[in-house]
């Protein structure tokens, strides 16, 4: 496996190179539903079916997440640019429910990125 796949950065400060193999493990996990780039390479290498049907899971993978989210961003970003129909009952254009929707918001988002993952796998 390449050097630069194993998300190791030797070269970096001693004190960030945790900080940046944790990022890289994420992101592989985001991305392909596995803590390391060993099966994408090995799948790589042996080509053919595998190889394929490997990719045709990670574009799935990659389309869903982005559509769902797609959703989510322009439902917030809807709801927090407009005034609410009744002030009087709840106004959400406050600091504590904008605080509140964005919490939820990314609570919701990292709940979807680890409940579609399984589906795929």
């Amino acid at each position: 496996m390449l050097a630069h796949w194993k998300g190791q950065n030797p070269e970096a400060w001693p004190w960030l190179r945790p900080i940046l193999e944790s990022a890289f493990t994420a992101l592989v996990m985001i991305s392909f539903g596995r803590a390391s780039l060993e099966y994408a390479w090995r799948m790589a290498q042996l080509g053919g079916a595998d190889f394929e049907s490997s990719k045709d899971l990670v574009c799935r993978r990659i389309s869903t997440v982005t559509v769902v989210a797609g959703f989510l961003v322009s439902f917030l970003a809807t709801l927090i640019t407009t005034i609410p129909p009744v002030a009087s009952i709840i106004s959400y254009t406050e600091r504590g429910p904008y605080l509140c929707l964005s919490a939820s918001f990314g609570a919701l988002l990292g709940v979807l990125i680890q409940s579609v993952r399984p589906m795929f796998s």
